[in-house]
């Protein structure tokens, strides 16, 4: 068993009649980081989630959450959940501490001060005896988020949480859910098509589109680091670009090819303390460097990306 992956998803497909909906799905979520599953409407991740949480069945593969089959050991595997799959479903009648005493009853063993810290823990002190129906919708989600960790779930499991929030309610779910991720060491799994909210909250995304899955990095990999040794495509613009490549494959062949685009661009790979060398030589041999820009690829690049290219195209490239 590998206690460091909260759950593993090993070449899971779903097929539907003849129809393969998921096509050999594989990725990990580890414990204390919110990963995010993107893609378009229709792509596949509320699928995905259902066989997570035991409601779709996995027509090939397995998805183990914490070691633990979610086809063999069913029982097991889904103490370890808890989830929102689509919009939460409250007792609106109920105030918002009797929904949370009523579900409670569901896990063995959820004592009343369990009750009371995840009500601190979301916020929901002032608000937790009033009728549920009297609530914002951001109050609802999170309520429907402190009745998802009252068993102390190690795995969370959100489908597109932030649906119909306004933007405060968005950002305070945003909190809560790193909190939960990153001080109380729970893996949790968000799908979402909100580019911007993904790369907000997330700390790793797995893209998928038509059932599969397309690419996953850290959501740092869209951004500029200031780490000396990770490489990034720089555009460099100089007075004369031939003369510049040439100099780079004659003493610094480790950097070569380099592409030049104009007569006065070039674009290279190179880590930050490889560009300072890089501009140090082009300067002492006589080219004037006017400018040095990191090419970043944004989320939304890769997204825009894999919907301009078509599913098929990508995966090629990719």
């Amino acid at each position: 068993m590998n206690v460091e992956y909260g759950v593993e998803v090993m070449n899971v497909s779903k097929k539907i009649k003849e129809k393969k909906i998921i096509d050999n799905v594989s990725f990990s979520s580890k414990k204390g980081e919110v990963l995010g599953l993107l893609g378009p409407n229709g792509a596949g991740k509320t699928t995905i989630i259902k066989m997570m949480v035991g409601l779709a069945r996995i027509t090939e593969g397995d998805i183990l959450i914490e070691g633990h089959s979610i086809q063999k050991d069913t029982r097991k595997a889904l103490g370890k959940i808890g989830a929102i799959v689509e919009t939460p479903t409250h007792y609106e009648y109920m105030s918002g501490y009797n929904n949370l005493k009523y579900f409670s009853k569901l896990y063995p063993g959820v004592p009343k001060e369990r009750i009371d810290e995840v009500v601190e823990l979301l916020s929901l002190t002032k608000s937790i005896h009033k009728k549920v129906h009297t609530y914002s919708l951001g109050m609802k989600q999170r309520l429907g988020l402190a009745r998802s960790i009252l068993h102390r779930p190690s795995i969370l499991i959100l489908d597109e949480p932030t649906n119909g929030l306004d933007p405060m309610g968005i950002r305070e779910l945003r909190q809560y859910v790193k909190e939960l991720a990153h001080k109380h060491h729970i893996s949790v799994i968000v799908s979402s098509h909100l580019l911007t909210e993904m790369e907000l909250l997330c700390d790793r995304v797995v893209m998928i589109n038509e059932g599969r899955l397309l690419k996953q990095n850290s959501i740092n990999h869209y951004s500029f680091s200031i780490d000396s040794q990770q490489r990034h495509l720089l555009d460099y613009y100089v007075d004369d670009a031939e003369t510049a490549a040439r100099i780079i494959e004659e003493k610094m062949p480790e950097l070569h090819p380099v592409t030049v685009k104009s007569i006065h661009h070039f674009q290279g790979v190179c880590s930050n303390e490889q560009a300072a060398v890089l501009s140090k030589s082009l300067i002492m041999d006589g080219i004037r460097v006017y400018r040095i820009e990191s090419v970043e690829s944004s989320l939304e690049d890769e997204f825009m990306k894999i919907n301009e290219q078509g599913v098929h195209q990508y995966a090629v490239n990719y």
